[in-house]
Protein backbone atom coordinates (compact mmCIF):
# COMPACT_ATOMS: atom_id res chain seq x y z
CA UNK A 1 0.00 0.00 0.00
CA UNK A 2 1.13 3.56 -0.63
CA UNK A 3 0.32 7.04 0.66
CA UNK A 4 -3.05 6.80 -1.07
CA UNK A 5 -4.30 4.80 1.87
CA UNK A 6 -4.36 8.02 3.93
CA UNK A 7 -5.49 10.52 1.28
CA UNK A 8 -5.77 9.14 -2.23
CA UNK A 9 -7.32 12.33 -3.61
CA UNK A 10 -5.07 14.98 -2.02
CA UNK A 11 -7.96 16.84 -0.40
CA UNK A 12 -6.39 16.88 3.06
CA UNK A 13 -3.15 18.38 1.76
CA UNK A 14 -4.97 21.03 -0.26
CA UNK A 15 -7.13 22.01 2.70
CA UNK A 16 -4.14 22.16 5.05
CA UNK A 17 -2.48 24.57 2.62
CA UNK A 18 -5.65 26.70 2.43
CA UNK A 19 -5.95 26.69 6.23
CA UNK A 20 -2.45 28.15 6.62
CA UNK A 21 -3.43 31.03 4.33
CA UNK A 22 -7.11 31.29 5.29
CA UNK A 23 -6.91 34.85 6.65
CA UNK A 24 -5.14 36.07 3.53
CA UNK A 25 -7.59 34.20 1.30
CA UNK A 26 -10.60 35.76 3.04
CA UNK A 27 -9.14 39.27 2.88
CA UNK A 28 -7.64 39.23 -0.62
CA UNK A 29 -9.60 36.83 -2.81
CA UNK A 30 -13.11 35.99 -3.79
CA UNK A 31 -12.47 32.44 -2.61
CA UNK A 32 -10.97 29.09 -3.41
CA UNK A 33 -11.92 26.68 -6.17
CA UNK A 34 -10.69 23.19 -5.39
CA UNK A 35 -10.43 21.13 -8.58
CA UNK A 36 -10.58 17.40 -7.90
CA UNK A 37 -9.58 14.89 -10.56
CA UNK A 38 -10.59 11.36 -9.69
CA UNK A 39 -10.25 7.97 -11.31
CA UNK A 40 -13.46 6.64 -9.72
CA UNK A 41 -16.96 7.91 -9.11
CA UNK A 42 -17.50 9.13 -5.54
CA UNK A 43 -19.64 6.80 -3.46
CA UNK A 44 -19.74 4.13 -6.14
CA UNK A 45 -22.74 1.87 -6.40
CA UNK A 46 -22.88 -1.14 -4.12
CA UNK A 47 -22.28 -4.29 -6.11
CA UNK A 48 -23.94 -7.61 -5.34
CA UNK A 49 -21.61 -10.16 -3.80
CA UNK A 50 -21.68 -13.75 -5.05
CA UNK A 51 -21.75 -16.63 -2.57
CA UNK A 52 -18.28 -16.51 -0.97
CA UNK A 53 -15.82 -19.38 -1.12
CA UNK A 54 -13.85 -20.54 1.90
CA UNK A 55 -10.89 -18.42 0.76
CA UNK A 56 -13.21 -15.41 0.36
CA UNK A 57 -14.45 -15.89 3.92
CA UNK A 58 -10.87 -15.97 5.23
CA UNK A 59 -9.75 -12.86 3.35
CA UNK A 60 -13.01 -10.90 3.67
CA UNK A 61 -11.98 -8.68 6.62
CA UNK A 62 -8.85 -7.41 4.85
CA UNK A 63 -10.52 -7.22 1.44
CA UNK A 64 -13.47 -5.34 2.93
CA UNK A 65 -11.26 -2.62 4.36
CA UNK A 66 -9.27 -2.32 1.13
CA UNK A 67 -12.40 -2.25 -1.07
CA UNK A 68 -14.02 0.43 1.09
CA UNK A 69 -11.05 2.82 1.33
CA UNK A 70 -12.45 5.15 -1.34
CA UNK A 71 -15.82 5.34 0.39
CA UNK A 72 -14.17 5.99 3.74
CA UNK A 73 -12.01 8.73 2.20
CA UNK A 74 -15.04 10.25 0.43
CA UNK A 75 -16.91 10.59 3.73
CA UNK A 76 -13.84 11.99 5.50
CA UNK A 77 -13.18 14.45 2.68
CA UNK A 78 -16.81 15.59 2.65
CA UNK A 79 -16.54 16.40 6.35
CA UNK A 80 -13.23 18.23 5.87
CA UNK A 81 -14.67 20.25 2.96
CA UNK A 82 -17.64 21.36 5.09
CA UNK A 83 -15.27 22.44 7.87
CA UNK A 84 -13.14 24.33 5.35
CA UNK A 85 -16.21 26.13 4.01
CA UNK A 86 -16.88 27.30 7.56
CA UNK A 87 -13.37 28.62 8.28
CA UNK A 88 -13.20 30.21 4.83
CA UNK A 89 -16.49 31.99 5.41
CA UNK A 90 -18.22 30.08 2.63
CA UNK A 91 -15.52 30.98 0.11
CA UNK A 92 -14.83 27.42 -1.05
CA UNK A 93 -16.19 25.78 -4.17
CA UNK A 94 -15.35 22.36 -5.53
CA UNK A 95 -15.30 21.12 -9.11
CA UNK A 96 -14.86 17.41 -9.69
CA UNK A 97 -13.67 15.74 -12.88
CA UNK A 98 -13.94 11.95 -13.06
CA UNK A 99 -12.03 9.68 -15.40
CA UNK A 100 -14.51 7.31 -16.96
CA UNK A 101 -17.59 9.13 -15.60
CA UNK A 102 -20.76 7.53 -16.89
CA UNK A 103 -18.96 4.80 -18.83
CA UNK A 104 -20.45 1.40 -19.29
CA UNK A 105 -17.10 -0.11 -20.24
CA UNK A 106 -15.23 -2.98 -18.72
CA UNK A 107 -12.31 -2.37 -16.39
CA UNK A 108 -9.94 -3.79 -19.03
CA UNK A 109 -10.57 -0.73 -21.22
CA UNK A 110 -9.57 1.72 -18.50
CA UNK A 111 -6.12 3.23 -18.50
CA UNK A 112 -3.69 1.72 -16.03
CA UNK A 113 -2.96 5.18 -14.54
CA UNK A 114 0.71 4.37 -14.31
CA UNK A 115 3.64 6.56 -15.33
CA UNK A 116 3.76 4.99 -18.80
CA UNK A 117 0.55 5.15 -20.82
CA UNK A 118 -0.13 3.53 -24.15
CA UNK A 119 -1.66 5.54 -26.99
CA UNK A 120 -5.01 3.88 -26.32
CA UNK A 121 -4.84 4.80 -22.63
CA UNK A 122 -3.97 8.42 -23.43
CA UNK A 123 -6.95 8.63 -25.80
CA UNK A 124 -9.16 7.05 -23.14
CA UNK A 125 -8.16 9.65 -20.55
CA UNK A 126 -8.51 12.57 -22.95
CA UNK A 127 -11.90 11.38 -24.22
CA UNK A 128 -13.31 11.15 -20.70
CA UNK A 129 -13.71 14.95 -20.65
CA UNK A 130 -16.58 14.36 -23.10
CA UNK A 131 -18.78 12.68 -20.50
CA UNK A 132 -21.88 14.60 -19.42
CA UNK A 133 -20.63 14.84 -15.82
CA UNK A 134 -17.26 16.24 -16.88
CA UNK A 135 -18.88 18.71 -19.28
CA UNK A 136 -21.04 19.92 -16.37
CA UNK A 137 -17.92 20.23 -14.20
CA UNK A 138 -16.15 22.21 -16.94
CA UNK A 139 -19.14 24.56 -17.26
CA UNK A 140 -19.21 25.02 -13.48
CA UNK A 141 -15.50 25.83 -13.48
CA UNK A 142 -15.96 28.37 -16.29
CA UNK A 143 -18.83 30.01 -14.40
CA UNK A 144 -16.80 30.22 -11.19
CA UNK A 145 -13.80 31.72 -12.98
CA UNK A 146 -15.92 34.29 -14.81
CA UNK A 147 -18.15 35.19 -11.83
CA UNK A 148 -15.76 37.87 -10.61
Amino acid sequence: MDAGIADNFGVSDALRFAYVFKDWIIENTSGVVLIMIRDTEPNERIHSIPIPSLLDNLTYPIASVYNNLSSIQDRKNDAHLEQARDWLGGKLQTVQFIYGAGWNRSEQERASLSWHLTSREKKSIISSIESDKNKEALNKLRALIHSE
